[in-house]
């Protein structure tokens, strides 16, 4: 499917009451699942009909892991009562993971996610994107 076709479809289900905050079973959203795949138009439509940039699913890439829930803390330790353990990985971390370059310049740069954001052991998405490799690359 085109990158279009994505917007088109996204706008269509967002226009019939999808939510843009859905969660699987992993507790990955449509956001994620746009990062994870590279799909820079799509992610870009996603957060302007409301998903949330710093969603954190139950899965860091290249980690396992249970939990979830909104990143609020950051690698240089503003966050409260331990939560920094439960957090896993935002869209950031995925597009970071899988070495999309142009997902990560979107995400930084026009929709504002977060560089520090921490998931287990304390990693951002610049440790995901150093300790990606080609056996660990999966969504």
């Amino acid at each position: 499917m085109r990158a279009r076709q994505k917007v088109e479809v996204v706008s269509l289900l967002h226009q019939h009451g999808a939510d843009m905050r859905a969660r699987d079973m992993l507790g990955r959203t449509p956001l994620h699942a746009a990062a994870a795949a590279g799909s820079t138009q799509a992610a870009s439509a996603l957060v302007q009909l409301g998903a949330n940039v710093e969603a954190s699913d139950s899965h860091l890439p290249g980690v396992g892991g249970g939990g979830g829930g909104e990143v609020g803390g950051s690698a240089s330790g503003s966050q409260s009562g331990g939560v920094a353990e439960q957090r896993r990985g935002t869209p950031l971390h995925w597009a970071a993971h899988m070495g999309h370059n142009q997902m990560c310049k979107v995400l930084v740069g026009d929709l504002k996610a977060r560089v520090d954001a921490v998931g287990p052991y304390r990693r951002t998405p610049l440790h995901t994107a150093v300790l990606a490799g080609p056996s660990h690359r999966h969504y």
